[in-house]
């Protein structure tokens, strides 16, 4: 296959990533993973700095992947605050006293440091476009809205109206047969490609808001945005309750009719 884009990597790939390095959180006593490390939040361990807790032992570069996390951490939602309730490393648990004493009460450390909001997936997944949690999305999600380490609100996040792309094939021939020649100069007879970002679509996989990343011209940025507009049934993914339609995809115009 020629064209490699954004937008392939989105292609429905059943079978679970490799979850193995998410963080855990345990809610009313139902541990789910989560999307992201809550330890990052702490300017202490910024840019995954992990010798403060892990040593010498511990590479001190910057980890570019989130598969080279070498720690998980179990968190718990307790009396609406969010605690730290364990880290292990790879061959050994962390003493959490020693590295948060001042946040250490009762076997766990309140999370203080945490301001923002936490996803935790669950449900069937429904596609995924790689081989972590961090590239997957579920049906649902649960949405920890904490402030200070107090937990505001939890509220359930629907990604069911997912519509995964299932047949690249089939688009590429909507996108060429949807090419109106005539809006372009006669007379060009170079190979064009148009990248075009599409920025959301509804529900029902019309897009709504699109921007060129690469362009030619005028002539050919605005039939690549026209042509993007016209497909009818383009993949919608939901991430967080909303559509999560952020990819960029090549128009190639490299096949023109001569007669």
């Amino acid at each position: 296959m020629k064209i490699r884009t954004l937008l392939i990597l989105m292609i429905l790939l059943f079978g679970l990533g490799n979850t193995s390095r998410a963080d855990k959180i345990i809610h009313n006593g139902v541990t789910y993973e989560l999307y992201g490390y809550p330890l990052q939040f702490n300017s202490r361990f910024t840019g995954w700095k992990i010798k403060p807790i892990f040593g010498e032992d511990a590479n001190d570069k910057v980890f570019a992947a989130f598969d080279a996390v070498p720690y998980n951490c179990t968190w718990i939602v307790q009396n609406n605050h969010l605690y730290l309730q364990s880290i292990r490393g790879k061959n050994a648990a962390v003493d959490l006293q020693a590295i948060f004493s001042e946040n250490f009460d009762n076997g766990l450390v309140l999370a203080d440091w945490i301001d923002t909001i936490l996803y935790a997936p669950y449900g069937k997944m429904l596609c995924s476009w790689g081989v972590s949690l961090f590239e997957s999305t579920f049906e649902y999600e649960l949405a920890f809205k904490i402030s200070k380490g107090e937990v505001l609100s939890v509220e359930k996040c629907d990604n069911t109206k997912t519509k995964p792309l299932k047949d690249d094939r089939h688009l590429q021939v909507l996108i060429q047969n949807n090419i109106n020649w005539e809006n372009l100069p006669k007379s060009d007879s170079i190979k064009r490609k148009v990248y075009v970002q599409v920025l959301s679509a509804d529900s029902l996989g019309k897009i709504d808001s699109v921007r060129i990343v690469k362009g030619v011209n005028t002539s050919y940025d605005r039939e690549a945005i026209r042509v993007v507009k016209s497909i009818p049934d383009w993949p919608v993914i939901y991430r967080h309750g909303k559509v999560f339609s952020l990819w960029t995809h090549p128009i190639n115009f490299g096949k023109r009719d001569k007669n």
